[in-house]
């Protein structure tokens, strides 16, 4: 068990949700330093894993995390409730699909983690630079069948409650025209949990602390592509594969191996904004440390 960083996790609340009918999810719009800005968004989840050039099926079969709807082509999640989509909030591409305890207030999305690797078959992770590879555990979390359901008992996929997906980068609003970047992502979630106590899943082998942790070593990245003035898509890419980690309340962590967690959609901005233009194919991050050997 590591020790992670506060910074991971800037809500109290764990929260990764997507809508199962289409809603907007609005987002205050506010500069940030420079000409950053937050842009209202709907955000869809695929079923099937598609492409960011054409948004066709790429054949790489059914996605491990798609949205509430999991058997829906394509799910939407836009202003609605206290769900937000956004591009360029904390620098970032953000799906907070809910924060709140009431059934009918918000989404939620849906996970799958047939696709383990088992802790054997993953790459190590030091996430103190010890030199010691952390403990792994071949366990993943009870996930219900609905929203605040009862915990499965089948262990490997369900609804989690109060989720977020964030895919990191730096100033996705104006980034340039037909740019593809290479990036990581974090998806936040609770299983009966609450504070900053849940689960989380990292795809990308950059870091993903200010330069100090690693979580997802020499894993293949999220690739995000801006095709028009109003459109981002972002897509897993080669093996797909999530670090899947346990949180407890003071931020230390469990590391629980890699798995097969595919996802790919689009970010279109809402009407009625005003959107910056493209002057740059780079956001700022960083190659991480290489996986960890016993």
């Amino acid at each position: 068990m590591k020790t992670n960083h506060p910074s991971h996790a800037t809500r109290s609340g764990l929260t990764l949700a997507v809508l199962a009918s289409t809603a907007v999810l609005s987002l205050p719009l506010s500069a940030q330093a420079g000409s950053p800005q937050n842009i209202q968004a709907t955000i869809t989840l695929d079923r099937e894993h598609t492409s960011i050039m054409d948004r066709l099926p790429t054949g790489e079969g059914v996605n491990e995390f798609r949205g509430d709807d999991p058997n829906a082509a394509a799910v939407a999640y836009t202003a609605g409730g206290k769900i937000r989509a956004a591009l360029g909030y904390n620098r970032t591409i953000l799906l907070d699909g809910n924060d709140s305890n009431k059934v009918n207030a918000g989404r939620t999305a849906y996970l799958d983690f047939a696709g383990a690797f088992e802790c054997p078959n993953s790459i190590g992770v030091d996430l103190d630079n010890n030199g010691v590879c952390d403990p792994c555990v071949n366990t993943t979390p009870l996930l219900p069948d609905s929203r605040f359901g009862a915990l499965d008992t089948d262990d490997v996929s369900g609804f989690p409650d109060n989720f977020n997906l964030v895919i990191a980068g730096e100033d996705y609003d104006d980034l340039q025209i037909g740019c593809t970047v290479d990036t990581w992502a974090r998806s936040e979630f609770e299983v009966g949990t609450s504070g900053s106590e849940g689960w989380v899943l990292y795809w990308g082998p950059f870091f993903t602390a200010g330069l100090v942790d690693t979580h997802n070593p020499e894993s293949d990245p999220i690739k995000v592509t801006r095709v028009s003035l109003t459109e981002w898509r972002f897509q897993t890419t080669g093996e797909h594969r999530a670090a899947l980690y346990y949180r407890y309340p003071n931020y230390t962590s469990e590391y629980h191996g890699q798995f097969t967690v595919k996802f790919s959609g689009k970010v279109v901005a809402l009407p009625g904004q005003t959107i910056p233009g493209g002057n740059h194919c780079n956001i700022q991050v960083y190659v991480g440390d290489a996986g960890c050997t016993p």
